[in-house]
């Protein structure tokens, strides 16, 4: 498939064949974006790059000499002084043996390694800002991805005597699942046919594959130690070593270093030799690549590379990793103008998530399923995957001449690798796309099988029968431009009321199809077409051809950012029709924080960090920590705010809908993104959004300011200030606003620790045995009612898709967790809150989302942002704080400046009963501090400060909580003490639903006095005794004891009483 000169993606649906039909998808990504590495979800977790080497690709006119290079230097004087510190022990190419003048410029990428560990995303930063460097990027690693029908196929007279394919059924049943007997009916596989296994090692000397080996002639006959054929490889007679740097690809002897041998099998086992098992390709041969150790992935793409230049006919790549790069697409790009074809797993992550090289255009993407035909629970699945396979229970080769069972994506990759080996057998003049899409055009449809996965799993289950026997007529979609020059604003791209030009490539693949012409339409109201009509004319077999006569598209004015605009493609000719549909994205509004040390996407729709992060077109760099650094840590977030489950308003999670968003972008009043900056910020991010996308609208229109810095303390964070304004008619009460964000930090998103910082107030998230921690707080710690831990698998991934009705406890804070060190997939969320907006009213609420090195590292990058955003911002009040104190509440606060300030006024409310707050005190205050008195124990308030601006502006500061708790049963004081002729008596009741009684008893136990307790209430509670008894007779001098019973508990004081004077 072409690559699109664009960002979007394309989803191509065709063709129709025999009546029904059948799902050929390619997915065109273009990438934004760059994720952590992904490892097997069955493994620990690995580094993503190499501690002490880089990749830097030089501009043309920048070529290093050799001579230079001799010294492990580039000769380029300020590159060399920027690395002179780290002591290069090697500056070469990446790939030595790629000729000069490369049509994708292969040749000016070079590694360099260091004699010791550096700070890779600080060094790869500096060097992409030197004038003379296209592009420097870490050097990744990725790692490998191991982990009965009842309608069997009749057997044919050609069954292989290989005795584990005859003895067991285990042993073959996906052999028998694609139909490999028919297929060996029509051809055993060619010689001439190669299939290179790029992982981590193959035993050449295995004696079920020693047989099979692809031989360089040349090597094999030339003489030991010398490069006899000139490729730039000694004696690789097999295969190469990229690990060792030699000519043996045999694996290494850890625990994993069987996974390449047993992947070769699967492909390429020497068949009908009465060992051991069958392969699929029977005949093909297998040339060994061995690109890493154990799990880990190094040199993949040198392997790639290497492969392709000496003739592999497919590629079999059973690794994966989430990072994608640009030296990777160049070399992925260069094996397809080499003719070959890539296989790569999905990955077992068992999520929707791009896995590279498989999601890279020109590679066949594969997933997992079991005897079944059922996808495996652990594989990873989507749009973007081309074709399934079975990789469940695997019999096949081990190291030391053993056979085992292996399970995962790394399985399934080779099995198709090894039908592309077959299929290239039988039709040799066949080029790349032909068997690709001929290899997925004739996998069996699985739908019935996975109905939750209908369109995810590719084609179909491979079958092998079918790619030899069943012919196709197909016409593809390979390509597509947009002109927009001569009317619109040249950006390539269909924008609000632009007339633009459309051109459409199509390619014959299989047949000559004359009188071709293609139809478009569309039922979106917002897109209008011209001329739906155009001739392609005659197409010959294998021939590509692009309409002359371009289609006139003709947006509407209001065509919204980020609107998907479904297009259907009807194509037709002598013979032949076919429907294709293809998706439009129309670019959204978004763009980048990169003042500091961080880049941040914004967006103009509240969410945070990516663009639809959660399906195919997502868009963005998330969060990237340090800025030097490819790979984003943030896998989607955002701003939310709701009332009950009934208005909950987010870009998360719409109701359960994945992928659904509340927020509208307020176009109408310009609200799309833009970045300015002043004095004081240096990029400072502006949006405005409502919930018009909600069922239910209130009128609740958010203006976002988010914020930035350049300089040390406060270049590792971001300020997000939301201005929630009340648009509508009636009052929005207990409003609760919050952040919420998937930090996925490290290797994989399953393997991630989260916890809550109680005394600095942030949640934070830390990738298990990674560096980086990354947190979100609020600027005001005193306004936050919820931070908390959020488990995916609980909330999202079992079948919620996060609810609102669990979406608004995690705002108001019912639904609470403080930490897991159990590696997992976590969310983090923030709130604040609750607010009441009346009609016109507005109310500021600011988070802050932050990264850093270790825990200490956050902890002082969000207090930096704390103390940046009192310096920055004009706001008169902070640090809110309510405390009981006696009967009362004191309710205290930092002035921060109080410049056309008149005043400040309390506002109060019982927290469960919604409504308009109270005024606590009439008259205006400009102290620090006042106590409310008039309270009830028990209850818990809502406390606001309100100031008033001398231009009549109230600006409300909070809400705090706080509650006069019910005293302790207690008799405080009786004073004076000794008696002479009146004393007070003071005590504290818990409340007023039990019996009191207070008494006075004199020493012999006899009672003196009994008061009255008909006025006893909740709290403190007064007497006063005259030294009479219940006769109304002054009492003689003594000792007395005053007792008080309260509901059977009782508390004494003694009291002395003196003779008159």
């Amino acid at each position: 498939m072409m690559n699109l000169k664009s960002r979007f993606s394309i989803s191509l649906y065709e063709p129709m064949i025999g009546g029904y039909m059948k799902s050929y998808k390619i997915l065109i990504i273009f990438f934004f974006c760059l994720t952590p590495l992904c490892a097997s979800a069955q493994v620990e977790r690995q580094p993503m790059y190499q501690d002490c080497a880089v990749m830097i690709k030089f501009k043309p006119e920048a070529q290093p000499k050799q001579v230079d290079l001799a010294k492990n230097q580039s000769g380029l004087v300020e590159i060399d002084r920027l690395l002179h510190p780290f002591g290069a022990i090697s500056f070469e190419k990446a790939i030595p043996q790629t000729e000069i003048g490369n049509s994708i410029g292969l040749d000016r990428v070079f590694q360099i390694e260091f004699s010791r560990e550096v700070d890779v995303p600080s060094l790869v930063k500096e060097l992409n800002s030197h004038p003379e460097v296209e592009y420097a990027e870490p050097c990744y690693l990725a790692y490998i991805t191991d982990v009965f029908r009842s309608d069997k196929p009749e057997k044919t007279r050609d069954s292989p005597n290989d005795p584990y394919f005859s003895d067991d059924i285990n042993h073959r049943y996906h052999m028998e699942l694609l139909q490999a007997e028919a297929a060996w009916d029509i051809t055993h596989g060619s010689s001439e046919s190669v299939i290179a296994i790029v992982d981590n090692g193959v035993e050449i000397l295995h004696q079920d594959v020693a047989g099979n080996l692809w031989i360089n002639e040349a090597e094999a006959n030339g003489e030991i130690g010398v490069d006899d054929d000139n490729n730039g490889y000694i004696d690789d007679i097999h295969g190469y070593d990229f690990y060792d740097q030699d000519g043996d690809p045999t694996p290494g002897d850890q625990s994993s270093d069987d996974h390449g041998t047993h992947c070769a099998g699967i492909a390429c086992a020497v068949t009908d030799n009465n060992t051991g098992i069958a392969s699929i390709s029977w005949n093909c041969r297998v040339m060994g690549v061995r690109s890493g150790s154990n799990r880990s992935i190094s040199r993949g793409y040198q392997g790639i590379y290497y492969a392709a230049h000496q003739g592999a006919d497919v590629i079999s790549c059973s690794w994966s990793g989430y990072s994608a790069s640009r030296f990777s697409r160049e070399v992925v790009e260069d094996t397809y103008q080499q003719g070959a074809v890539i296989i790569a797993a999905a990955g077992n992550d068992g999520n929707s998530g791009l896995n590279y090289p498989a999601a890279y255009d020109h590679v066949i993407a594969v997933a997992n399923t079991n005897s079944s035909d059922i996808r495996s629970s652990s594989s990873n699945y989507g749009e973007w995957v081309d074709i399934s396979a079975p990789g469940q229970s695997i019999w096949s080769l081990l190291r030391n001449d053993g056979y085992g069972y292996k399970s995962g994506t790394s399985m399934s990759t080779p099995l198709v690798a090894g039908l592309c080996g077959l299929l290239k057998s039988h039709r040799p003049d066949w080029d790349q796309d032909q068997i690709a899409t001929q290899a997925i055009l004739s996998a069996d449809n699985i739908d019935e099988q996975n109905p939750d996965y209908v369109g995810l799993l590719g084609s179909g289950r491979a079958n092998a029968r079918n790619a030899l026997t069943e012919t196709f007529d197909a016409i593809i979609l390979t390509d597509r431009q947009i002109d927009d020059d001569a009317v619109g604003n040249g950006s390539g791209e269909i924008d609000p009321g632009e007339t633009v030009d459309l051109y459409l490539t199509l390619r014959s693949l299989f047949s000559s199809i004359d009188n071709v012409s293609l139809t478009i339409s569309t039922t979106d109201n917002m897109i209008g077409i011209v001329n739906p009509i155009v001739s392609y004319g005659d197409m010959d077999h294998g021939e590509s051809a692009t309409n002359s006569v371009a289609f006139e598209l003709v947006a509407s004015e209001n065509l919204p950012r980020g609107h998907a605009i479904d297009f259907d493609l009807s194509i037709d000719g002598d013979g032949y029709h076919s429907d294709v549909n293809f998706i439009y994205l129309v670019p959204p509004s978004i763009g980048n924080h990169e003042s500091g040390n961080i880049i941040f996407t914004l967006t103009s729709d509240g969410e945070l960090g990516m663009w639809q992060a959660t399906n195919e077109f997502a868009q963005g760099s998330g969060f990237i920590y340090p800025a030097g650094e490819e790979s984003n840590i943030l896998f989607s977030g955002t701003f939310a705010a709701g009332t009950d489950a009934d208005y909950v308003c987010d870009a998360y999670f719409n109701n359960g809908e994945q992928g659904g968003n509340d927020w509208q972008v307020d176009e109408a009043n310009d609200g799309l993104l833009y970045f300015d900056s002043s004095p004081d910020i240096p990029q400072i991010g502006h949006a405005l959004f409502s919930d018009g996308n909600h069922p239910n609208p209130k009128g609740l229109q958010v203006v976002l300011e988010s914020w930035t810095f350049s300089d040390d303390p406060d270049d590792d964070y971001v300020i997000l200030n939301y201005e929630l304004s009340n648009t509508g008619a009636s009052i929005i009460e207990n409003l609760y606003t919050a952040t919420f964000v998937d930090w996925d930090i490290g290797d994989t998103s399953q393997d991630d620790e989260a916890g809550i910082d109680e005394a600095d107030q942030f949640v934070w998230q830390r990738g298990n045995d990674y560096d980086v921690f990354a947190g979100i707080a609020a600027v005001d710690p005193t306004e936050t009612v919820n931070l908390t831990v959020i488990d995916n698998e609980v909330y999202v991934y079992d079948g919620e898709n996060m609810q609102d009705s669990n979406m608004i406890q995690f705002l108001n804070g019912t639904l609470h967790y403080d930490s897991s060190t159990d590696a997992d997939d976590y969310n983090c969320g923030c709130s604040t809150g609750p607010y009441i907006l009346d009609p016109d009213y507005t109310v500021r609420v600011s988070f802050i989302l932050s990264a850093g090195d270790n825990l200490n590292d956050l902890r002082s990058n969000i207090q930096s942002a704390r103390d940046k955003f009192y310096d920055v911002v004009d706001i008169e009040v902070s640090d809110l704080i309510a405390d009981p104190i006696g009967s009362g509440i004191k309710i205290s606060w930092n002035i921060l400046d109080t410049t056309g300030v008149l005043g400040f006024h309390i506002l109060r409310r019982p927290a469960d009963e919604p409504g308009q707050p109270v005024l606590v005190n009439p008259a205006m205050i400009l102290v620090d501090h006042y106590t409310d008195e008039d309270v009830t124990p028990g209850v818990e308030y809502l406390y606001w400060v309100e100031a008033t601006r001398v231009d009549g502006e109230r600006r409300q500061y909070g809400p705090i909580r706080a509650n006069l708790p019910f005293p302790e049963l207690s008799l405080n004081f009786v004073s004076p003490n000794p008696v002479i002729t009146t004393t007070r008596i003071q005590f504290n009741l818990p409340s007023g639903d039990r019996e009191t009684k207070l008494d006075i008893y004199n020493i012999a136990g006899q009672l003196v006095k009994h008061f009255d307790s008909k006025n006893y209430g909740i709290g403190l509670n007064r007497e006063a005794w005259d030294r009479r008894d219940d006769s109304d007779r002054r009492v003689k001098s003594g000792v007395y004891i005053l007792r008080l019973e309260y509901g059977g508990d009782v508390k004494t004081k003694k009291m002395i009483v003196l003779p008159e004077h």
